[in-house]
């Protein structure tokens, strides 16, 4: 019986559970941890991808990646800091 080559595990089921055929040498919950990790890498390259882009045609990248870029002109940066003030203010009585 063929084992995970990261744990030793034995529960390799290259049909089941979604698995697509690559990385025949590891089990499942290394499998999918490994597929995990390299989509959160993908992410993380394309969000800086995305936020360079946006300051390099002057684009607001607020609405892609959530973020109030400091180049922006669209003032959510301002407003966003006055919000924040309001959110700490002691309650009227």
């Amino acid at each position: 019986m063929p084992q995970c080559k990261n744990c030793g595990s034995c529960a390799i089921n290259h049909n089941h559970y979604g698995r697509d055929g690559t990385d025949p040498n590891l089990c499942d919950a290394c499998y999918w941890r490994t597929k995990a990790e390299r989509s959160a890498s993908d992410v993380k390259r394309l969000r800086e991808w995305i936020r360079e882009e946006g300051e390099r045609n002057n684009t607001c990248t607020f609405n892609v990646l959530g973020d109030v870029c400091g180049y922006c002109e669209c003032k959510r940066k301002h407003s966003n800091n006055r919000n924040e003030g309001l959110s700490k203010a002691v309650p009227l009585d």
